[in-house]
């Protein structure tokens, strides 16, 4: 996934939520997207992350032309998060 976004924060290359089933996010190659490569999130009805998967995946120079800088991938899980490049 590559060259994906507009709008500030909000355009990740893969963003996927932890509510309910389970996720896997493998073996993808992600870059050049405005927000982070991956974002992966806890929600209301599911306040911490389970069952999600993220593996062999490969981020970078995600986020270079955000104000934020670079974002490559995210986990968070209710209200932290463990950023990670």
């Amino acid at each position: 996934m590559y060259n994906n976004g507009t709008h500030e924060n909000f355009d990740h290359g893969v963003y996927a939520a932890s509510e309910g089933g389970e996720k896997w996010i493998v073996d993808n190659i992600v870059f050049d997207n405005l927000a982070y490569g991956i974002h992966v999130y806890a929600g209301s009805r599911h306040p911490f992350l389970s069952n999600v998967h993220v593996r062999g995946n490969t981020a970078f120079n995600t986020g270079a032309i955000s104000r934020d800088g670079p974002q490559n991938a995210t986990c968070s899980s209710a209200g932290t998060s463990s950023p990670s490049t």
